[in-house]
């Protein structure tokens, strides 16, 4: 019996050194992720340049706003004046006319008194040219008044156009102000999940085997440093973390019966909590652990539905494989609820009551002002928006019934750009 005694205190002594190492690599690479987070930072410190981008926006849409408010306001003041010196025209013209007429009956009875009536024929010749050139110029006038009213009216009509430039403008604005928000949120999201990865790597490749528990505990850190995340998962391979899934069959919270590691802790429930990931060995439901497994890339998921504690979840992750010298063992996600993007999304509208929604790389409504619409595709829109959508492009167009659509792509990870969307109604926002 000495020899398995000799044997247990070996194989504890070898665990038990095993497990410095680890920590050491774990306090290391803790290091290396607070570096990585100080090197996010300055992209992470831009957040408050979509604020001022906010108020330089507004006010410098105000200014054109008051600009073309006050251009169509002189425009209008000089139609009436027009107006009114068109209606002085008539005047001159029924004046002319009936001089013309009285110069006529003049000649005639000028005519009939014969030598008598000759100085009154002149006088009668001299007020018919008087008017035949006030109606002559009455007529130029008029000619005149018709083109500017013209020219007027154009000039209203590019005044009209520079006011829907203008909110156009500004929802381009505000969707690139949103976007580049959700980007960084997005980008926090992805240092904590490759802090968790860039362990698990560091301690593979310098031939230490990562502890489970050491694994667990960054994970759990993690999810609680990021209130608005719903989950931190991790998928490996069969014996792909350290070779003794047979020793965690059904042990602990994080372990299902083919002794994986597959943790999955989320706040499903208000407080934190670990089980075992679901799905992740089923064809069809698995889409989070193949596609980044056969990519070999960071992946970000369409929408889709998962279970968390008891309940569906219509959620996106953001998948990064683990890679150990070129060879794939795994899985890190980070999960994030599409309703709470919806319900942070709906808090403040655009120009007081547009909408804002984000669609996925396939033209997915991630999220929807009607709720029943998240997570379905996206019907309602032109071929074009949608191929501006998946080519990651700006677009914007305006459908019959004066509804604006504004296009943004959000560059949230992977290699498949979303897109925020800004949907208003443009006649009531110039009309504002």
């Amino acid at each position: 019996m000495p020899t398995p005694r000799k044997s247990a205190h070996h194989r504890h002594n070898r665990q038990d050194s095993t497990s410095r190492a680890s920590f050491r690599f774990f306090r290391t690479d803790m290091n290396t992720f607070n570096s990585a987070i100080s090197f996010a930072n300055p992209a992470l410190a831009q957040s408050s340049r979509p604020t001022a981008l906010r108020a330089d926006t507004k006010k410098g849409a105000d200014t054109l706003n008051n600009t073309l408010e006050r251009i169509k306001q002189l425009i209008a003041h000089l139609d009436q004046r027009f107006q009114e010196i068109g209606s002085i025209t008539v005047v001159i013209a029924g004046l002319s006319k009936r001089s013309n007429l009285l110069a006529l009956n003049a000649a005639i009875e000028a005519a009939r008194a014969g030598e008598v009536g000759r100085g009154f024929s002149i006088v009668a010749d001299e007020m018919r040219k008087l008017s035949e050139n006030s109606a002559s110029a009455a007529a130029d006038i008029s000619k005149k008044l018709d083109s500017v009213l013209q020219e007027s009216k154009e000039s209203v009509c590019k005044v009209e156009s520079a006011e829907r430039e203008s909110a156009m403008h500004a929802a381009s604005l505000i969707a690139a102000r949103d976007a580049a928000r959700l980007e960084q949120r997005f980008l926090r999201i992805a240092v904590a999940e490759a802090g968790i990865k860039h362990f698990i790597c560091g301690c593979k490749q310098a031939g230490i085997t990562p502890r489970r528990e050491d694994i667990d505990a960054l994970m759990a850190e993690s999810l609680r440093a990021n209130p608005d995340l719903l989950a931190f998962s991790c998928g490996c391979e069969p014996n792909g973390l350290d070779g003794r899934d047979a020793e965690y069959v059904n042990k602990g919270a994080g372990h299902d019966k083919t002794g994986r590691y597959v943790p999955y802790w989320h706040r499903g429930n208000g407080t934190l909590t670990q089980e075992a990931l679901a799905n992740y060995d089923v064809p069809g439901e698995n889409d989070y652990y193949e596609i980044p497994r056969k990519t070999q890339r960071d992946t970000l998921m369409e929408p889709y539905l998962y279970p968390v504690g008891g309940q569906e979840v219509l959620m996106t992750s953001l998948m990064q494989p683990i890679l150990v010298q070129g060879k794939f063992i795994g899985v890190i996600g980070a999960d994030y609820a599409l309703s709470q993007l919806h319900d942070e999304l709906e808090r403040d509208k655009p120009f007081g009551h547009g909408e804002r929604l984000i669609l996925s790389n396939l033209a997915t409504y991630v999220t929807h002002p009607d709720a029943s619409q998240q997570g379905k595709p996206a019907l309602d829109l032109p071929k074009e928006a949608i191929a501006a959508i998946h080519a990651g492009k700006s677009y914007h167009f305006i459908d019959k019934d004066q509804i604006a659509f504004v296009f943004h792509p959000l560059n949230i990870g992977g290699d498949t750009p979303w897109s925020m969307l800004i949907k208003f109604d443009l006649l009531k926002t110039i009309s504002q």
